[in-house]
Parts: C-alpha cells; structure tokens; sequence
C-alpha cells in the first residue's frame, strides 16, 4: 500500500504551523523515501497555499516572528546551516518574518 501524500502533507503542515510550531506535535524533520519525495514537496507547498493561501503574509492566523530572532533564522536558512526547504519563500516585512 501506498502513503497517502495529500493526507500526510495536509497534516505536517498543520502540525508544523499549529501554535508557530510550537508545540510537542510539531515534527521536526522528515524522513521520506526518494521514490515519494518530489512529490510529497508539491503536496506539501499545496498544503500551505490551502491553509494559509497564496500568500502566508495576508493569513491573518498565519504564525509570525516579531523580535530579531528573524535575522539569524534567516541566516542559518540561506547559509544551509539547518537543512530546510524554504517552498513559499521567506517574506521580510517591516515588523515581522514569515516563512512559508
């Protein structure tokens, strides 16, 4: 049987986001077999765009940094210092950071 890649998206998404991922329930990394990972990203940017929209910055509920912490997350993001997939982007507003 195969995983159900929308379904999995869907909910580590909303697992990701719930509370600015903070919460014990946010997974941190995942592991995903080569032969389902280009395709369990597609569903995953297609996760976001339903929760949060087109664009996360427009979200009302969309979780947002708002002190300097923003300025070094970014900066471990760009350097790949953390391993990550920014799918969205990452939107540097004038109060705030969102990463989608």
């Amino acid at each position: 049987a195969e995983a159900d890649l929308k379904l999995a998206a869907r909910r580590i998404v909303w697992g990701k986001t719930l509370n600015a991922g903070q919460t014990c329930v946010a997974p941190d990394f995942l592991l995903v077999h080569e032969s389902v990972c280009d395709r369990l990203l597609v569903e995953l940017q297609r996760a976001v765009e339903r929760q949060w929209g087109s664009d996360p910055r427009f979200a009302v509920d969309y979780p947002r940094m708002v002190d300097g912490a923003h300025a070094k997350i970014k900066s471990l993001l760009s350097a790949n210092l953390i391993p990550s997939l920014c799918l969205t982007g990452i939107n540097k507003g004038r109060t705030c950071i969102i990463i989608a």
